[in-house]
């Protein structure tokens, strides 16, 4: 063999395929690419899980949100109807009244649309304020009744003195009930307000309630000496003869 062919087989050994080094690296080769091969199906495999867990996540959001949406938009219709019979009535809704249904009201538009974790904690605390519009549909049925309730008051006091029954004690405090209800419909009441009339109410049953002799005081305390219909309202008509 010529000296320039055994230099090109030596130069061939050296090459992958050749030689035991040139085999060497092309096994090496053949392991990187397997290990790269299996770094590549892990991660898609990893990515597949978090599709999966993110799916699911997302589901899971979407039916509480549904479930959430539908208590918190029954909760603002129901409340709404009471608000609509209480501007019949010649009343206003009061502020912060006003805002708890506002809140809610936007928490329903909200979870519609949920789709994080994020977003139902949110709406977790919407949730938590469900005591305040309660409060608030306790406060409008109240007001809605007002009107009702001292128009009984003025009777049953009208009654009383007809009977000659000394209600001088009685009749400023029924005079100034009269002047709070004008002004809670002259403007728009605060929540505070409101509970004063019904305070003042309650004073003025307190004080009627001992004019109504051979009735037990513990059943006619406070504002119930002028609840009507029904139950202790027709008793104390019926007693007192009207």
């Amino acid at each position: 063999m010529m000296q320039g062919e055994r230099m090109n087989a030596n130069q061939k050994m050296g090459q992958p395929g050749f030689g035991s080094q040139g085999q060497g690296n092309f096994n090496q080769n053949r392991q990187s690419m397997g290990q790269n091969g299996l770094d590549v199906a892990n991660e898609q495999d990893q990515n597949n899980n978090e599709a999966e867990q993110q799916k699911r996540e997302e589901a899971m959001v979407k039916k509480q949100a549904a479930q959430m949406a539908r208590m918190f938009n029954q909760a603002v219709n129901q409340i709404n109807k009471r608000v609509a019979t209480l501007k019949k009535r010649g009343f206003s809704l009061t502020q912060e009244c006003s805002d708890t249904i506002t809140v809610f009201a936007d928490a329903t538009v909200k979870a519609k649309s949920a789709t994080t974790m994020d977003d139902l904690d949110d709406l977790q605390d919407a949730a938590h304020s469900m005591e305040d519009l309660n409060d608030c549909r306790q406060l409008i049925d109240h007001l809605i009744g007002a009107p009702k309730l001292l128009k009984n008051a003025t009777n049953t006091i009208k009654n009383l003195k007809r009977r000659k029954v000394d209600v001088s004690e009685a009749e400023p405090l029924l005079q100034n009930l009269t002047s709070q209800l004008s002004r809670l419909k002259s403007g728009i009441p605060s929540n505070d307000d409101i509970e004063a009339f019904f305070d003042a109410m309650d004073t003025l049953g307190d004080v009627v309630a001992p004019l109504m002799e051979n009735k037990s005081r513990r059943d006619i305390q406070g504002a119930s000496v002028f609840q009507s219909g029904g139950g202790l309202w027709d008793s104390i008509m019926n007693w007192l003869g009207f």
